[in-house]
């Protein structure tokens, strides 16, 4: 049951960093998107999914899971959003700096 909640929790944690990146991917790079009631969905299908796959494999392999969760990322990204390999490479890459600001972010809040 913990691995439940704790794969909930980082899936949530991940769908919003996924949506700032995306916002910010849109600002920068020329990408669109569906309309948000899709955008929601489908960004929380990606998040779900990769968590999934992270929680499945990091235990396993430390450093080849990771690598595995990024490569279901895009590829779950050109599927649902129907994107060329190099936006969702982009969208992927822009979600991993977010990510890794908020986890600097929180660690040096909560000291």
């Amino acid at each position: 049951m913990d691995y439940v909640i704790i794969w909930l929790i980082n899936s949530v944690f991940l769908w919003v960093l996924l949506l700032i990146a995306m916002l910010i991917t849109r600002k920068v790079g020329d990408i669109s998107f569906p309309p948000l009631r899709e955008l929601l969905w489908k960004a929380a299908m990606v998040s779900l999914v990769t968590e999934a796959v992270l929680m499945a494999l990091v235990p396993i392999m430390w450093l080849g899971g990771p690598l595995v969760a990024f490569g279901v990322f895009a590829l779950l990204m050109m599927k649902l959003f129907e994107m060329e390999f190099w936006q969702a490479s982009v969208i992927a890459l822009a979600t991993l700096f977010v990510y890794v600001a908020a986890i600097f972010a929180l660690h040096g809040a909560l000291g």
